[in-house]
């Protein structure tokens, strides 16, 4: 008889607006339909047999955007347009980045959408910006812990002297969440705005604690 080990899920937790219920804003990749990653004969292969995006589509979230977001740059400015302010936030982040942001002739700005997902392990998810759609945004990677840190912010570098008036349409992709596991992921929706916000709150900086964050800050003065 042969004996089939079920992989254990990693599980989940989604905290998001109630409005936002019903529009699959967090989702798993594969469930949003795309018809050119539909597999089909083509012998030569196409983007529906590209291994990359084949296992993007298999084993991550995809972040949609949860508005519509006018996004808009001229004369050395920065300015986002939502539909709801209370439901966006951005900060500048260029004066954190020790001279990188300079050298590099950029801002640094970061995107703080009204979602919060928790893990009840430790368990290391990589941000990536989307393939499944474009975007003239350079949305960076980056490496978060889950358990430590429930954000999903967007940081995006900007090119200064650059014009760019661009809208983010609402559900289009914009990022996607990689679990580094082999194993599968296992969604829980919280439809509850209140909860979000205290659990962005209580959960907010704790892998500052996890990384000495706060011993590094205090030596950079």
């Amino acid at each position: 008889m042969l004996f089939l080990n079920k992989i254990k899920p990693i599980l989940l937790d989604v905290y998001m607006p109630e409005e936002l219920e019903g529009y699959d804003v967090v989702c798993k990749t594969g469930n949003d339909k795309k018809p050119f990653m539909k597999p089909n004969k083509n012998k030569f292969g196409d983007i529906s047999s590209c291994f990359g995006l084949v296992e993007m589509q298999k084993r991550s979230l995809t972040i949609k955007a949860w508005q519509q977001i006018d996004v808009i740059q001229d004369d050395n400015q920065i300015k986002f347009e939502p539909a709801n302010d209370q439901y966006f936030g951005s900060e500048l982040h260029t004066h954190q980045t020790c001279g990188f942001a300079e050298k590099e002739n950029i801002e640094v700005i970061k995107i703080a959408p009204p979602i919060a997902i928790t893990c009840n392990e430790s368990m290391n998810f990589l941000y990536t910006a989307s393939p499944f759609a474009y975007h003239p945004l350079n949305i960076i990677s980056g490496i978060n812990n889950l358990k430590y840190n429930c954000q999903t912010n967007v940081f995006i570098y900007f090119e200064k002297s650059k014009k760019l008036n661009y809208t983010i349409k609402p559900l289009s992709p914009l990022m996607h969440i990689v679990p580094l596991s082999d194993r599968p992921i296992k969604l829980n929706y919280i439809y509850d705005w209140q909860k979000t916000v205290k659990m962005l709150s209580v959960k907010k900086y704790q892998m500052f604690k996890k990384n000495k964050m706060y011993r590094r800050m205090k030596l950079l003065g």
